[in-house]
């Protein structure tokens, strides 16, 4: 489980890595200690980050995802190295707005 803490609330990310067959993912958002959990289903995440791009590249579009949400990923993660080694919070300033896929 990866559980996300804000200022405004918490989140909750079931089985964020592997799929289970079988198994819906979910995930629990609390605002305010009140919980919503959202069930998402049985999605299979690779294989459509897998689609996406093979898409992409047979049809000579852009990749879904571009490079710079890479070096976004990896400010993230550098981050909570730092924040665990230092124990507090590290800003992370958003720097560009956040990609969204198409479709």
């Amino acid at each position: 489980m990866v559980k996300l803490i804000g200022e405004k609330g918490t989140l909750e990310v079931e089985n964020p890595f592997f799929r289970r067959d079988g198994v819906p993912s979910r995930i629990n958002l609390y605002l305010n200690d009140v919980p919503e959990t959202v069930v998402i289903g049985n999605f299979n995440q690779y294989l459509c980050q897998v689609d996406a791009f093979c898409q992409a590249a047979l049809n000579q579009l852009a990749a879904p995802t571009p490079l710079e949400d890479a070096l976004a990923n990896m400010k993230v993660i550098d981050a909570i190295f730092v924040s665990d080694r230092e124990n507090t919070w590290v800003d992370i300033p958003n720097q560009r707005p956040i990609h969204q896929a198409p479709g």
